[in-house]
């Protein structure tokens, strides 16, 4: 009877983990998935005219842009301006870098954003053993979901003999 039980909890667990497949994949397909790459060096160019467009209130520039830990942020400012992006300070003409080592919701002072602030995500990069521990996570309690599910709607058997 152990046997019975323990194959059909393994058969569950089986059935939830494909089942959590698909879904986790979608989950990730849907959120735009920008992190699962190793860092790099991501280039922002502050286009000439920027300092006008901002003064009349047009975002030129993307907001709340999405980073990987150990990415290099590279601002080169094709602006008469100069500009700040937090702690960096771009003349015209110049570049400034900005390495992104620590995880977090970054929000620094910007100039070149009618809001005046530019918010700076930072993740862990998504690898293949992250992908697989959200398989798992979903699809294991599903599957003993199903193990204990599966024990109320066909109950196993009694292997012992009944007395005579």
């Amino acid at each position: 009877m152990r046997k019975a039980l323990l194959i059909r909890f393994l058969l569950c667990i089986a059935a939830g983990i494909l089942i959590a497949i698909p879904f986790s994949e979608l989950a990730f397909y849907w959120q735009g998935n920008t992190t699962s790459r190793p860092p790099k060096t991501v280039v922002l160019d502050i286009p000439a005219g920027t300092s006008v467009r901002v003064a009349q209130g047009a975002s030129v520039l993307p907001q709340d842009m999405i980073f990987v830990l150990g990415d290099t942020l590279v601002v080169n400012n094709h602006d008469s301006v100069a500009h700040t992006l937090g702690p960096l300070f771009v003349p015209p003409g110049g570049t400034a870098r900005l390495a992104l080592k620590q995880i977090g919701n970054l929000s620094y002072v910007c100039s070149f954003q009618p809001t005046k602030y530019e918010g700076l995500t930072v993740t862990d990069a998504l690898t293949l053993f992250t992908r697989l521990e959200g398989i798992a996570i979903a699809g294991i309690p599903l599957g003993i979901l199903f193990g204990l599910y599966s024990l109320i709607l066909r109950p196993l058997k009694n292997a012992q003999p009944k007395p005579a």
